[in-house]
């Protein structure tokens, strides 16, 4: 299959490619659901989403072979929509292998048209082999309606045929028939409009009335929020100094003009968060090609079952939460759901289940990948730990059944016995653990031998704007995120005891350990001895932020705690931009740049 796209014809390039990624988006998921309940409704979006591509590739001379691709595929659902072929694994086997080239076709091109050159490219498809497999399929898969039509005489059935196809043409160029009659007199234009709701396949309740707006767009307005965000922070800060020189009318109309900016910049941002949330439903649905594949070429039968509702996410988190996902549920089918034999044995139904269900929890969703498989085996898992060398064989003898599953986080853990693209490579849990951590999400797993796993995601509904602790220690601020704060405290010098090599303080009866930010951010490799008199210096009281990372609470010790902060999260510059400490930054009220911190990666 060769693409050639000139530069001059970017323009109706990038037409092309946005409309075509709306009509592929969960096309997987539509074909799998025709494999598992036949409906004609089904059928025929599938099929006015391809015809739809065909008809956009048609306008760049570059896409032919695209334009007889979909044409090929094209006639396999018009048959399978007119019930003259039946459905089977091979026919949907045959659409999702198609429909994967005309995806790779998308690719190389948004590929190349971010490079800005003319676009020339061949993709190794054999479009005769498509066409050839095509009519095999036609007719080992001839449904009874159509078996009974063989026998008409083959005049009549051409004859009918034709008849067929020059209606269908008609009814899929109805739209420039139209056109060409647009001056036609009222009683011609209405029998037209007849006409189109009579026969067209393109019903009104297909017609997108959302306004198309980019990702880039959006995040544009969201960074110009940060700034609205910012000036208000400036108010603040002007209105004391008002108030220092006492002048009541002035500080009224301020007081008045924040509330003002307060309540406006709160309301864009909601709006924008709006725009940025979409279902994850829809973006789960994608994963039933996944499941269906990975079972496949396992040997084993697996349901995909996604029951989220009305659940809403970012549009950035799904991104970065993709990877995960898909590795916990290729982590089930290989791991936890057994071959159809062995499920037998256990008096369960040869077929798998793996369950995905969503529900909100405030500013957090909850997710859970569950399946009703095997189950961690905790021997198997305990024993390569200590092979590995993860623990020795006297901290074993104290790990309960909860310590040795939560060590198949650990890096480079693994228990598959052979190396496959699948899994066994001892990279993986880890990673999907790292990568929750960093959306300042948790991630929690229960298993139960021959009952199945579950893990349970806890994730932010948003990264964007959130609040946060502005410190200052030795001259520089920082921001701390207000997920990780407990509580900020001011304490007496004496209240500070000392354990080993560590300051602490009780509160409430809680002994909390007290270390410098400075050597929480690596600063300083050991604690010196005096440490808390450097940081006091002459002041009475110590501020401090108890922060609580990893389930274990931590006095930060800082020099002073500004305020409360919201902040917009903005790339970090390129000389830290690969500081796992550093979440990004933020601009505070006099321009500077802030660092925000991620407490998880903090040196305690």
């Amino acid at each position: 299959m060769k693409i050639t796209v000139l530069k001059t014809e970017f323009d109706i390039l990038v037409d092309f490619i946005n409309e075509s990624k709306e009509h592929l988006e969960n096309i997987d998921s539509l074909i799998l659901k025709i494999e598992e309940t036949l409906n004609i409704d089904d059928i025929n979006e599938l099929f006015r989403k391809i015809h739809t591509i065909k008809g956009l590739s048609g306008f760049l001379e570059g896409l032919v072979d695209v334009t007889v691709l979909c044409q090929i595929v094209e006639e396999v659902l018009d048959k399978l929509r007119k019930n003259n072929i039946k459905v089977s694994s091979e026919i949907i086997e045959y659409l999702l292998k198609n429909v994967d080239i005309i995806k790779k076709v998308m690719y190389k091109l948004e590929e190349g048209l971010n490079k800005g050159e003319d676009i020339n490219f061949e993709i190794d498809f054999d479009l005769s082999w498509s066409s050839s497999q095509k009519d095999m399929l036609i007719k080992s898969n001839l449904s009874e309606n159509e078996i009974s039509e063989n026998s008409l005489d083959n005049n009549t059935k051409i004859e009918n045929e034709l008849d067929k196809n020059q209606e269908e043409n008609r009814n899929l160029n109805v739209d420039d028939e139209y056109n060409k009659n647009n001056t036609s007199n009222n009683d011609k234009s209405e029998n037209k409009i007849e006409s189109i709701d009579n026969n067209s396949t393109i019903k009104n309740e297909y017609i997108n009335e959302d306004i198309k707006i980019s990702y880039q767009k959006i995040d544009k307005l969201l960074g110009l929020i940060g700034e609205i965000v910012s000036t208000k922070n400036s108010f603040s800060y002007l209105l004391k100094e008002i108030e220092i020189n006492k002048n009541n009318e002035a500080v009224k109309k301020l007081s008045n003009q924040i509330k003002f900016i307060h309540r406006t910049a709160d309301e864009i941002h909601a709006e924008i968060m709006n725009m940025r949330m979409i279902p994850l439903s829809g973006i789960l649905k994608k994963y039933n090609r996944i499941v269906r594949d990975l079972a496949q070429k396992m040997g084993k039968k697996v349901a995909l079952n996604i029951d989220c509702g009305d659940v809403v996410i970012d549009r950035n988190i799904v991104e970065r939460l993709n990877d995960p996902l898909i590795h916990l549920i290729r982590n089930s089918i290989d791991h936890g759901i057994e071959k159809p034999k062995d499920r037998k044995k256990y008096g369960k139904d040869e077929k798998g289940n793996i369950i995905i269900k969503a529900n909100n929890r405030g500013r957090y969703i909850e997710i859970s990948i569950s399946d009703d498989g095997k189950g961690i085996d905790t021997k198997k898992i305990l024993k390569k730990a200590i092979e590995k060398g993860i623990v020795s064989k006297e901290q074993a003898k104290s790990m309960n059944d909860n310590d040795i599953i939560n060590l198949i986080f650990y890096p480079g853990m693994s228990t598959a016995e052979v190396v496959t693209d699948i899994s066994g490579r001892g990279v993986g849990m880890d990673v999907v653990k790292s990568t929750i951590e960093r959306l300042k999400g948790e991630i929690e797993v229960n298993s139960e031998k021959n009952i199945g796993t579950e893990f349970k995601l806890k994730i932010p509904l948003s990264a964007a704007l959130t609040q946060g602790v502005l410190v200052s220690f030795e001259g520089i601020n920082y921001i701390i995120p207000m997920d990780y704060v407990e509580e900020t405290i001011k304490i007496n010098k004496d209240k500070i005891e000392y354990l080993i090599d560590r300051a602490a303080v009780n509160i409430r009866g809680e002994v909390i350990p007290i270390v410098p930010l400075s050597y929480a951010l690596y600063y300083k490799d050991k604690l010196p001895i005096n440490y808390i008199d450097e940081i006091m210096g002459n002041e009475s009281l110590l501020p401090i932020l108890i922060v609580k990372i990893r389930n274990e609470k931590v006095g930060i010790a800082v020099n002073s705690l500004i305020r409360n902060e919201e902040f917009v999260l903005k790339p970090l510059p390129t000389a830290i931009a690969n500081n796992k400490i550093a979440l990004g930054a933020n601009i505070d009220v006099e321009g500077n740049v802030v660092i925000v911190l991620n407490p998880e990666y903090f040196n305690l």
